[in-house]
């Protein structure tokens, strides 16, 4: 197209107020501005304006957007910082609940475990009380001990039989103290809160075994003139709650701990007829009392312990301790935070 036939159709008016013809132009170029004006009106003519009702609309349209997509409340705030800290607050109450509860069967578990132990180290040496040491003829390492102390022969020989080699029998005194040479069980009452105290004493076999007393030494000095022997004391220190060992009643050896949270311990002795008939002596002072010589005739201790838990937050109780006395969660032993587990076991004599 030649630049000077072209139209801007930017410059056309509206109106169709079309410039006067070009010299030369012949009715078809006079046509052909025409539609080229007609075209760029249309182009430039101006968007239709909304209607104020429609702007209205619009307006509502947003005003919508704006209360569905707006934050929280203050209130809605507050309630919602409410049921958090409640959960928060009931899930700490049910692991403080759980802990607790695993601490006081770990407790409880310690403490059967520690009773187990007390009771094997008292019946093994109550199962050994007034043993006599027995060897084969030719065998006795204190074969050059002097034969006798005034209380009878030092030995006595037995055949099994026939085509067996002679059993000889140490008879000599290996009671548990000076006291009592003869007495190989002997307990004292301890007034409240001291414990019961017990006396076992066995002869000391040949071989070593079983070895030694409840301290597993062989520390405990003969009788004058008496066998060898092993003793064991054992009570109750309240001050460290453990169950203690000594080893010797008549001379001041050391004592020894052989089991913690023990907080007390209770004899009660058992004496059975050539009957059957079983009478209960409820202390040492009752078996002081029931004959002349009324150690000798005991045939079974009853052993009740008190065991005591570590300081902790557990559930206040209610029981009977080994003095059958009563405690309940009002009262300051039951009420210390502590689990009481109270154990009983009953040991027979084989040796009586």
């Amino acid at each position: 197209m030649k630049p000077d036939s072209f139209i801007n159709e930017l410059s056309l008016p509206c109106t169709h107020e079309l410039l006067p013809p070009r010299a030369g132009e012949g009715k078809g170029g006079e046509q052909r501005r025409i539609e080229k004006a007609g075209r760029s009106c249309q182009r430039r003519s101006p968007s239709p304006q909304p209607s104020p009702a429609s702007g209205r609309g619009r307006l509502n349209a947003r005003a919508r957007g704006r209360a569905f997509e707006r934050g929280m409340t203050l209130i809605e705030l507050l309630i919602g910082v409410a049921i958090g800290l409640i959960v928060i607050t009931a899930a700490i109450a049910s692991l403080i609940v759980v802990r607790q509860s695993s601490r006081t069967m770990t407790d409880s578990a310690a403490l059967e475990q520690q009773a187990t132990l007390v009771m094997l180290q008292i019946g093994n040496q109550i199962g050994q009380a007034g043993a006599t040491n027995a060897y084969l003829v030719g065998n006795d390492i204190n074969a050059n001990v002097d034969t006798g102390n005034g209380n009878g022969p030092a030995a006595f020989t037995f055949t099994a039989a026939s085509d067996s080699p002679l059993i000889v029998f140490d008879i000599r005194d290996s009671g548990v103290s000076v006291n009592n040479p003869r007495v190989s069980i002997f307990g004292q009452d301890g007034a409240d809160p001291a414990s019961d105290t017990l006396q076992v004493s066995h002869a000391r076999p040949n071989d070593y075994w079983p070895t030694g007393n409840c301290a597993s030494l062989l520390t405990t000095p003969s009788l004058t003139g008496g066998a060898p022997r092993d003793v064991s004391v054992f009570t109750v220190n309240t001050t460290s709650q453990s169950l203690t060992c000594a080893t010797d009643p008549d001379n001041a050896l050391p004592t020894y701990d052989i089991a913690a949270n023990v907080a007390d311990m209770r004899l009660t002795y058992l004496y059975v007829d050539g009957s059957g008939n079983l009478t209960t002596y409820a202390n040492a002072a009752n078996v002081n009392g029931a004959s002349l010589t009324p150690w000798n005739q005991i045939h079974a201790v009853q052993v009740c312990l008190e065991l005591v838990g570590d300081p902790t937050t557990a559930p206040k109780q209610t029981y009977t301790d080994c003095r059958n006395v009563g405690h309940n969660p009002t009262d300051g032993k039951s009420n210390d935070g502590r689990l009481h587990r109270i154990v009983r076991n009953t040991f027979y004599l084989r040796n009586s």
